[in-house]
């Protein structure tokens, strides 16, 4: 289980059986001990304010927001054709537009 739960990124010990039970693999039912890592995770997190003083726009389409990213396979072996991409999202109305590319040069 310790393991199992070091390998799949200290998840809590639920998830950790859910998706070992969904990948047929045999975890041993050990107690709840977690890493020391996933300790010190959970202890330095802090709370977020959920309200926003934030007025949003009223006005469809007049402010855009744009967010551009790309990402890494972890080994050459995974093969990604599209693998950047941007989102840009109407703040009145929240319409999400989204497009992959292969190159960031046909972004533009």
């Amino acid at each position: 289980m310790i393991d199992a739960h070091n390998q799949l990124g200290h998840l809590n010990i639920d998830t950790i059986r859910e998706i070992a039970r969904g990948l047929g693999l045999n975890v041993e039912q050990g107690g709840k001990k977690i890493s020391q890592a996933f300790t010190l995770t959970k202890a330095e997190q802090t709370n977020v304010v959920q309200l926003s003083q934030h007025e949003r726009n009223k006005v469809p389409g007049d402010k855009l927001l744009i967010g551009l990213s790309s990402v890494k396979p972890l080994n050459s072996v995974i093969a990604m054709p599209n693998r950047h991409w941007h989102i840009i999202v109407d703040e009145d109305t929240s319409f999400k537009v989204l497009h992959f590319y292969q190159k960031k040069d046909l972004m533009a």
